[in-house]
């Protein structure tokens, strides 16, 4: 199964903000999160597949920045796999390969992934 998700990768450094009440997620990530699950929604639909994987699932994640230098690779997946959580498989602790590329695209920034089962 293919989904790509639409917009700037975020590093997990910028995803967060402290209060006297805790940690929360920023709301303008909170917001790309929901439109993220709501592409893998649409993408597991297309994959006439109904329910969350289950099991061991290996993912290939093609990541588009507008400046291949703009952040460390192993920082963006984080908001990018949490939102796929219940949707596209139960939780990422599912995920037993993770291979990253890094590229550019100055128009169109976004993250592509490929995910496989056994």
């Amino acid at each position: 199964m293919k989904i790509t998700l639409l917009g700037n990768p975020v590093s997990v450094n910028a995803l967060y903000s402290r209060s006297k009440h805790g940690v929360f997620i920023k709301k303008k990530y909170a917001e790309l999160k929901k439109d993220w699950q709501m592409t893998a929604l649409a993408e597991r639909n297309k994959a006439k597949i109904f329910s969350p994987l289950t099991g061991r699932v290996d993912v290939v994640a093609d990541i588009y920045f507008t400046n291949e230098n703009i952040a460390d690779i192993d920082n963006v997946c984080k908001l990018a796999l949490d939102s796929l959580n219940k949707i596209i498989w139960e939780d990422d602790k599912q995920i037993y390969t993770l291979c990253l590329r890094k590229f550019e695209d100055k128009k169109n920034p976004r993250i592509e992934l490929s995910v496989f089962t056994n």
